[in-house]
């Protein structure tokens, strides 16, 4: 099996790890839009000044400069020495278009991660209808020898489980926060209400189910 080293750039994680980490992450999910909004028109010059122009108008920004760095100054600067970086670390390429331009891609891999970082920022609402539906309708719709239909099956029922545990990780974490400190009453309050909870969602589930 397949290491994730095998697969992404030696360096691949060091901009999210090491100085300027958070520069970087503001860099990465900002250079992602512009050249989703660009699309095939993503010259990394006309990037460099839309990123110099974002980095003008957010001052707050803040950029460290190591020692052997002391010459990057300006947000120009800092917009090509990220860009250098982020190329070498195995985020992006250049493309060569002619004319002596050179467009700008993400990796396929870095695409992947940047919509992770996206999702857990963002906190988006996990909807876990939407892998039951799929499955429903492919076990309903299925035809005799058209095995591609267990495969997406498979493939949803996965990524449900992923989630779930996921769910399950929020769940210690906040149980294991509502307990923090507690005495003996309080914790007793918490259990009634934890199986009123229950009681209600199983009451409910049930009779979705039946309908």
């Amino acid at each position: 099996m397949n290491s994730i080293f095998d697969i992404v750039k030696e360096g691949f994680f060091n901009p999210l790890t090491r100085t300027n980490k958070k520069f970087n992450e503001i860099m990465i999910l900002k250079l992602f839009s512009i050249t989703n909004e660009l699309k095939e028109n993503n010259d990394r010059s006309l990037i460099e000044d839309y990123l110099t122009t974002f980095l003008d108008e957010h001052p707050y920004i803040e950029f460290e400069s190591n020692v052997d760095d002391e010459d990057i100054k300006s947000n120009n600067e800092r917009v090509k020495y990220t860009l250098n970086y982020l190329r070498d670390s195995g985020w992006i390429f250049e493309e060569p278009m002619g004319n002596n331009i050179m467009a700008i891609q993400f990796e396929d891999y870095a695409h992947k991660f940047i919509n992770i970082m996206i999702e857990i920022k963002e906190g988006r609402e996990v909807k876990y209808d939407q892998y039951l539906k799929i499955m429903e309708t492919h076990i309903n719709n299925h035809k005799l020898g058209n095995f591609s239909d267990f495969e997406i099956i498979n493939t949803q029922s996965d990524h449900l489980i992923n989630m779930l545990r996921s769910l399950n990780s929020n769940i210690q974490r906040y149980y294991n926060k509502a307990i923090q400190n507690k005495n003996k009453d309080e914790l007793s309050k918490i259990v009634k209400i934890f199986f009123c909870s229950f009681f209600f969602f199983f009451s409910f589930g049930e009779g979705l189910i039946k309908k």
